[in-house]
């Protein structure tokens, strides 16, 4: 299932992601190699993307390769968000009922933070999430956090929910979790993390408060959450930066998030953690998408 935590304020967005698969039936780590959070910087829309749930199948599917061709081939760079929500629940819904995983694993949960219209919101596409107290444009209040349960079904289809700030002032956040973990666990983790943010603390130890509830997270379900994380950040004008956190010391080379931009599109990125080169497949945009080096 892994684990992703996202913390939105008006200036900025830090998501921090493990990167392990393990397998269904065993719960066995598998690879620590496939990331689970995506950078995205269209015409109208820039936000970090999050998701969990079911990262590969034995015939081929890998969810981050089919996330980032899907969100080409849909001309999503050219998109508004609401947009881009419908085309990612339309196409998931259609993809993952073709897959050979069973239905009682095929709990996955897409989560975009980020900026439209200078605007922040944040947008689930998910498949077993429901927001439950969503709230109509005309309702006056300063921002909005959604409640969200899960069912323990997976639904037929992906649905989609937007959630946008009101009367966006500095101090305002929102931070939102999936994964598998055991909130009352984390609970200490998470209200460091709401004392920092109302203190509007600065990015660095927003960022390092979200990679330690993720490493504790790692510690209470070593089966499902990897240790290896990705930090990756945005500001509210689309600039991001990426910070590769393996748990050795001793490792030299890390996966990095793909990457949609209008000028380029970036997938199978590597980081040499040494030199700090950065080697990755550049898509090229067509009838069907491809990648070269």
């Amino acid at each position: 299932m892994s684990f992703v935590i996202t913390s939105i304020r008006p200036e900025n967005v830090v998501q921090v992601s493990d990167t392990r698969t393990s397998d269904f039936r065993t719960q066995l780590p598998i690879a620590e190699t496939m990331p689970k959070t995506l950078v995205f910087n269209g015409r109208h829309t820039h936000f970090l993307l999050g998701w969990v749930g079911v990262a590969s199948t034995p015939f081929g599917h890998n969810t981050t390769e089919w996330l980032f061709r899907t969100l080409i081939e849909t001309n999503a760079r050219e998109l508004t968000t609401e947009q881009i929500a419908e085309c990612l629940a339309r196409t998931a819904t259609e993809r993952f009922a073709y897959l050979s995983t069973p239905d009682k694993h095929k709990h996955t949960t897409f989560t975009m933070a980020g900026w439209e219209k200078d605007e922040p919101f944040v947008c689930i596409v998910s498949n077993f999430l429901t927001v439950c107290n969503s709230v109509s444009p005309n309702i006056d209040v300063r921002h909005h956090i959604p409640s969200v349960s899960e069912s323990v079904t997976v639904a037929p289809r992906f649905t989609a929910t937007i959630q946008n700030f009101r009367n966006i002032e500095e101090g305002h956040y929102l931070v939102h979790v999936m994964g598998d973990f055991d909130p009352n666990t984390l609970k200490p983790h998470f209200g460091e993390l709401e004392n920092l943010l109302k203190q509007r603390a600065p990015s660095a130890e927003i960022s390092e408060m979200c990679r330690l509830t993720a490493l504790m997270a790692a510690e209470h379900r070593p089966q499902t959450i990897g240790k290896n994380l990705i930090v990756a950040e945005m500001d509210n004008a689309g600039h991001p930066t990426c910070t590769l956190c393996p748990s050795d010391a001793e490792v030299k080379e890390g996966c990095g998030p793909p990457y949609i931009g209008l000028d380029e599109c970036l997938t199978q990125v590597r980081t040499n953690l040494i030199t700090g080169e950065i080697k990755a497949k550049r898509a090229i945009i067509g009838e069907r998408v491809r990648a070269e080096n």
